[in-house]
C-alpha cells in the first residue's frame, strides 16, 4: 500500500514509477498467501482481517480516484473480505468477535473503514470451508460461530490461538459464550500464555496441554489439523455441524470430535466426544458473557426475556471468576485491559473414550 501511494502521489521522484509497479506486483503476488478464496484470513484473526480490509480499500480508493487500472482479482478479493466480515459482525453495533489475535483493528480510524452496508440475515447455516468457520443463525435472534479452522499462517502461526472447535454464542445483543480476546502480545508472560491457550477458549483440554505447543510469545509448533466431518440443514430448521481436530493425537493419542446442533425455536446442544486410550484429565471450559445462577440440574443465565438454562453432563462442574492461581475467568475487551468473567469448568479424570453433553435452551 505504501509503495502504491508513494508511486502515485509523488510522481516527480525518480523511483516513483518503480515503486508503483513493485507495489502492484506485491499486492497481486502476496494476497493469496494472506487471504483465503472465501474471504477469510490465513492469520485466523478477525481484527487483522479488518485491518487488511482498510488497506485494500485505501489502495482501491486511490487508484479509482486517479482513474488508474486496478487488477480485477484484487477488486474481487476486497469484495470477498467485506462479505466475509459482514457475516460475523454483531447486528447491534457492527463489532467483530474477538477470534484469534488482535482487537478492533483499523488502518486509519474506526470511523474510516470499508465495511459492507448492513444487510439482514435470516435463520440458517453459512459455512466458510477454507477459512474454517460455520455460522448458525436461529429463530430467536441467536447466532453461533463454530471454529473448525486451522491454527494460523505457517510457518510460525504467530497470530493464531489454540482454539480448535471453539464455539461462540450470542442471543440478541447479549453474549452467552464468548472468546476472552487477546489482552497482550509481548507483555506479562503468564497472561500472554493464558489468553492464547486452549484453556482460555470454549473447547476441551487434555492433561492441561494446549492443542499446539507455544514457542515463546509469538510462535507455535506442532500445529493441529482440523476436519469438517458433517453438516446438515433440514427443511424444519434443524442444523447440525460436526468437526474434529487432531492436536492431541500424536502427543497423547486422543482425538476430539465436536457436534453442534440447533433445533428451533431456541435449543442448542454441543456434544464432545474424546476417543483414544489410557487415563487422562479432561477439562471443558465455557467462558460466559452473562452471569450464571445455580439452579436444580444446571445454571440459569441472566439477562434474557425468557429464562435460558445451561446444563452440562460428563464431569464435575465448578464456577471460576477472576482467578490468578491458576489464571482463569478473565476476558479482554481491548488491548492491555482485562476484567473478570465467569467461566464454567467441567472436569473429568478417567479412561478414554469419554463424552460431554452441553445443552442451552429457553424454558
Amino acid at each position: 500500500m505504501a509503495l502504491i501511494y508513494a508511486g502515485s502521489l509523488l510522481p516527480e521522484l525518480d523511483m516513483a514509477e518503480r515503486w508503483l509497479a513493485f507495489g502492484h506486483y506485491l499486492l497481486e503476488e502476496e494476497t493469496p498467501r494472506h487471504i483465503s478464496h472465501d474471504g477469510g484470513s490465513q492469520e485466523q484473526g478477525m481484527g487483522y482481517l479488518q485491518f487488511c480490509t482498510d488497506l485494500y480499500g485505501m489502495v482501491l480508493s486511490l487508484l479509482d480516484h486517479r482513474q488508474a487500472p486496478v487488477p480485477e482479482k484484487i477488486r474481487q478479493v476486497f469484495a470477498r473480505i467485506r462479505d466475509f466480515l459482514s457475516e460475523f459482525r454483531n447486528s447491534t453495533d457492527g463489532s467483530l468477535p474477538r477470534i484469534g489475535e488482535g482487537e478492533d483493528e483499523h488502518a486509519l480510524s474506526p470511523y474510516m473503514h470499508f465495511g459492507r452496508p448492513h444487510k439482514p440475515h435470516f435463520p440458517g447455516l453459512t459455512t466458510f470451508h477454507l477459512s474454517g468457520y460455520s455460522i448458525i443463525r436461529g429463530r430467536m435472534q441467536d447466532k453461533a460461530i463454530f471454529d473448525h479452522g486451522a491454527l494460523g499462517m505457517a510457518p510460525r502461526y504467530t497470530h493464531g490461538h489454540a482454539d480448535a472447535l471453539a464455539l461462540f454464542l450470542q442471543v440478541g445483543s447479549c453474549d452467552v459464550l464468548i472468546d476472552p480476546g487477546t489482552y497482550t502480545c509481548t507483555g506479562n508472560e503468564e497472561w500472554r500464555t493464558y489468553f492464547r491457550s486452549t484453556r482460555a477458549h470454549n473447547t476441551v483440554t487434555i492433561d492441561g496441554l494446549d492443542q499446539a505447543v507455544q514457542d515463546g510469545p509469538l510462535a507455535w509448533s506442532r500445529p493441529f489439523d482440523t476436519h469438517l466431518v458433517y453438516k446438515e440443514e433440514t427443511p424444519e430448521g434443524k442444523i447440525t455441524v460436526i468437526a474434529r481436530h487432531y492436536g492431541y493425537k500424536a502427543r497423547l493419542g486422543v482425538t476430539h470430535l465436536r457436534g453442534v446442533s440447533y433445533e428451533p425455536p431456541g435449543s442448542w446442544m454441543i456434544w464432545d466426544w474424546l476417543t483414544g486410550t489410557g487415563t487422562h484429565h479432561v477439562e471443558l471450559n465455557w467462558h460466559l458473557g452473562c452471569r450464571p445462577i445455580p439452579v436444580e440440574g444446571g445454571y440459569r443465565l441472566e439477562g434474557f426475556d425468557h429464562p435460558l438454562l445451561l446444563t452440562v453432563e460428563g464431569g464435575t462442574s465448578t464456577l471460576c471468576e477472576g482467578s490468578v492461581q491458576p489464571v482463569g475467568g478473565w476476558a479482554s475487551k481491548g488491548y492491555g485491559a482485562k476484567h473478570p468473567i465467569t467461566t464454567l469448568r467441567v472436569d473429568y479424570t478417567g479412561s478414554i473414550p469419554h463424552e460431554f453433553m452441553t445443552r442451552l435452551r429457553f424454558v
